[in-house]
């Protein structure tokens, strides 16, 4: 850690922005951030950052559901005891039990906002996935639960006059003076603001893009992590990182996830021999938790020298899946895999960040105004695994929860504004460094993906994370600042995280949920969650 001293402070700071000022800054437009804004103060002026457009966060993506204890035999504890069996009985207790017990809320504060989950004659449609005991899992057309969340909470945070929302803009920096939030850098079309608020929210997704092969959008590359690290915020279990065991592997389809829903409905996984191998790896089968189902599915490939397994559910009609999978049986005949006749060719993929920035149970951080939600967040609700639909679930209870604790701090804190030339160091604003040529930074992004494949993927050993910490450390854009290029700033900001994920991994000498060291394979009977800060790492123990 004591490497990371040099990383700059700042990304780029110019000597002259364009300057406004609001009550509360939101980054990230996914399901974290649009309903942490509709649970903001309405007299408060909330600014709404994206990247990206609402089309194209994680959230839009997800297939598979929306997870709550609902029926006469089912209930809270249940979930509870799934979820913390999933993430290896190391979730954080106090969290979990918010996640849990507050799950039917949340669906009715969805279906007041405008979304409608599927439904037949009994009720809700409810699916079972991996690691659930029973059927719980809310959806919307089959499997665009996520494009239904978005299309129905963009539009109310479209109706909210209190709510400004600003697409295509990208956070290069976190403003702040005596451990307090001042605002933020941003840079959009290509002119660079300083937006000034006491209150900042990071929704912005997780590092899935840091990988070569992820499920995620392109620009999921830990942006927001990035930032509060620089701005001196604490970070929490960087190691856990979760691949989902199924994703289409073809030549020329992207990695698109098959959900756990089709596991969930019956399909089952073989080898090219036509074999069921996963009876041979866990009694649950294809219906444990996913980090079970995953290294299973690499142990298989592995041991037949092979690139993918497969996954069979031919014995459904084609009726059925057209109606419980539409957006996936379409997907796949794109690519002449027809679900009802064909096995779909799949592998793991990178999909989920379970660490990140440090919070409590309102989403407060370490740094007063600076608030973590949803996928950058770690409040410990998964452990060391996360359980199948409970992401959704997790940025709706704590979106609520961090938009009505940020209005409230607004209330009790009066904002004295500091000009950025008061915080931004004057060597950092008279920076100016030269362009790196495009090719080269393309050819680095790449390097740079296929390393933490290859040494911080589903199987880590001491040497591989050592190698990988050496790579990183000795490229000089991780020092060095000023540069007006958002690709560059991205770039930046991936080696930066992936320096913190392999650190955290190197660390943690056992194996636990989705981190795996073939060198310590056991787990360890200390449960030790490790944060990182910029002056170092803390050990914190816990019963």
């Amino acid at each position: 850690m004591d490497r990371l001293e040099k990383i700059p402070r700042f990304l780029y700071s110019p000597k002259v922005f364009m300057e406004e000022e609001t009550n509360i800054i939101i980054v990230g437009g996914g399901i974290a951030g649009l309903t942490t804004a509709l649970n903001c103060s309405s007299d408060k002026k909330v600014l709404l950052v994206m990247e990206c457009d609402f089309n194209d966060c994680n959230t839009y993506h997800a297939q598979g559901g929306i997870a709550a204890a609902l029926t006469e035999i089912d209930s809270p504890t249940n979930h509870f005891n799934d979820t913390n069996k999933a993430g290896g009985y190391f979730c954080n207790e106090d969290s979990l039990k918010i996640l849990t017990s507050e799950a039917p809320q949340a669906i009715n504060f969805l279906i007041k906002n405008g979304v409608n989950f599927d439904k037949d004659q009994q009720g809700f449609c409810l699916a079972r996935e991996g690691g659930h005991g029973l059927r719980r899992i809310l959806r919307i057309d089959g499997d665009s639960t996520g494009r239904g969340l978005i299309d129905a909470l963009k539009q109310k945070v479209l109706e909210c006059k209190n709510i400004k929302v600003v697409q295509n803009s990208f956070m290069v920096d976190i403003l702040t003076k005596d451990n307090y939030v001042q605002g933020i850098i941003l840079e959009n079309n290509k002119k660079m603001h300083v937006v000034y608020s006491n209150v900042v929210i990071l929704a912005s997704g997780g590092l899935g893009s840091i990988y070569s092969h992820n499920t995620n959008p392109e620009h999921i590359t830990g942006d927001g992590i990035a930032a509060a690290f620089r701005a001196g915020a604490l970070l929490s279990d960087m190691e856990f990182v979760q691949f989902h065991p199924t994703a289409l592997k073809h030549p020329k389809a992207p990695r698109l996830l098959i959900s756990e829903a089709v596991r969930g409905e019956g399909a089952i996984l073989r080898n090219p021999g036509g074999e069921r191998f996963m009876p041979k790896y866990h009694e649950e089968a294809e219906l444990t938790s996913r980090d079970i189902v995953a290294r299973a599915i690499f142990a298989e490939m592995s041991r037949l020298n092979i690139d993918n397994v497969f996954l069979d559910i031919t014995h459904k009609s084609k009726e059925f899946l057209q109606k419980r999978f539409p957006k996936i049986y379409n997907f796949c005949l794109d690519y002449d895999i027809d679900m009802s006749k064909d096995w779909i060719p799949v592998v793991p993929a990178v999909h989920y960040t379970i660490g990140g920035i440090k919070t409590n149970l309102d989403g407060e951080t370490n740094i007063n105004g600076l608030y973590a939600v949803g996928e950058v967040a770690c409040t410990g609700v998964h452990g060391a695994n996360r359980l199948a639909s409970n992401s959704l679930l997790e940025g709706v209870i704590f979106g609520k929860r961090v938009g009505e604790s940020a209005s409230q701090y607004c209330n009790k804190k009066n904002f004295i504004k500091s000009n950025y030339r008061t915080i931004i160091p004057k060597q950092v604003m008279n920076n100016n460094v030269k362009l790196f040529d495009e090719s080269f930074l393309n050819t680095q992004l790449l390097v740079l993906k296929q390393m933490n494949q290859k040494y911080l993927g589903l199987i880590r050993t001491e040497e591989g994370l050592l190698k990988l910490l050496d790579l990183l450390t000795v490229n000089p854009l991780i020092y060095k600042y000023g540069f007006t290029n958002k690709k560059i700033w991205k770039f930046q900001n991936m080696l930066l995280v992936s320096y913190l994920s392999a650190y955290s991994s190197l660390k943690r000498k056992e194996s636990r949920g989705v981190h795996y060291r073939s060198d310590y394979p056991l787990i360890s009977n200390e449960k030790v969650h490790y944060d990182l800060q910029r002056r170092g790492i803390k050990e914190v123990k816990i019963c």
